[in-house]
């Protein structure tokens, strides 16, 4: 029963992996071959986000650089959220801008409604992830 176990959530992480690669892709696949310039555009512009928010940050980091031992502790799991957090955004910033290249206004609005939802959703999991308390015995603290 262990092994179908195993083989079962291997093959559901595999599904998983390849639903994700596809959520990715393909929006950003079609819209770089339905207008390219918007693409273009679009994907520099938000390559200048987020190094202007590189820059904040490390302003910020900077200027609290006193070690406060009442920091939240960074862990694996709120660096994957992390990174899945900026994924979803780029994905769906790109899904809003092909819809909206397309004149396809109420499913850009509904695009980006939903990729709101899914960022605010994601955002409280990584917050909770980041403010849970360590265990008290040391071998449990896996993160």
């Amino acid at each position: 029963m262990e092994a179908f176990r195993s083989v079962g959530f291997l093959l559901a992480f595999v599904v998983g992996a390849c639903l994700v690669g596809f959520c990715i892709s393909w929006p950003l696949w079609f819209f770089s071959t339905k207008a390219p310039e918007a693409y273009t555009i679009t994907a520099l512009s938000l390559l200048g986000c987020g190094i202007a928010a590189l820059i904040v940050r490390g302003f910020l980091r900077k200027r609290s650089a006193v070690e406060d031992l009442s920091k939240q502790r960074t862990t694996f799991l709120t660096v994957i959220l992390t990174v899945f957090i900026v994924v979803v955004g780029i994905g769906g910033a790109f899904a809003a801008v092909a819809f909206f290249a397309r004149r396809l206004w109420t499913w850009g609005a509904l695009d980006i409604l939903l990729w709101v939802a899914l960022l605010w959703l994601l955002g409280r999991v990584r917050r909770r992830a980041k403010t849970r308390k360590a265990a008290a015995f040391p071998a449990e603290n896996l993160n």
